[in-house]
């Protein structure tokens, strides 16, 4: 019960997944923010390990969602909606969301339609990746000034 993570500093209880990286322990989600390279396109979670690639975006395994309403699609009912002169790109919506006017569309919805920030994923890994980097620093200094107190013995 005395392990932390490297990031949030929260105990980690006997069962909860604990991931390693360059000799630190971490939660899965601030190993997320620090570690994964892609962001899910429908939770807005970073990706570990598979995941799929649809419409220019990436997406864990069965989480492509309805750009507004946030619904599970499956593949036989997924709608791809673009609008024209918007730098969102396309993106997979149900079919009651294809059909409808955009002023329909839930805020994130018209966020992910007009290339918006739509959720705090890079703020979110941003912070984490410098915490990281800060506690590494502060470790090695610790190291250090440990290793130099013991030599003066």
């Amino acid at each position: 019960g005395c392990h932390r993570c490297f990031i949030t500093g929260v105990t980690f209880k006997e069962t909860d997944a604990i991931y390693m990286n360059d000799g630190f322990p971490y939660c899965e989600s601030a190993y997320k923010e620090v570690f994964a390279d892609h962001m899910c396109s429908g939770c807005g979670d970073g990706i570990l390990g598979a995941r799929q690639v649809a419409l220019d975006k990436s997406w864990h395994p069965g989480c492509i969602k309805c750009a507004s309403c946030e619904c599970a699609l499956q593949s036989n009912e997924i709608f791809v909606r673009e609008e024209p002169g918007m730098a969102g790109g396309k993106w997979a919506v149900c079919q009651t969301h294809m059909a409808c006017k955009y002023e329909a569309l839930s805020e994130i919805g018209q966020k992910k339609l007009k290339g918006e920030e739509w959720c705090d994923w890079k703020e979110r890994q941003a912070k984490a990746r410098q915490l990281n980097e800060d506690n590494k620093l502060t470790r090695d200094s610790l190291l250090k000034e440990r290793s130099m107190s013991e030599s003066d013995r």
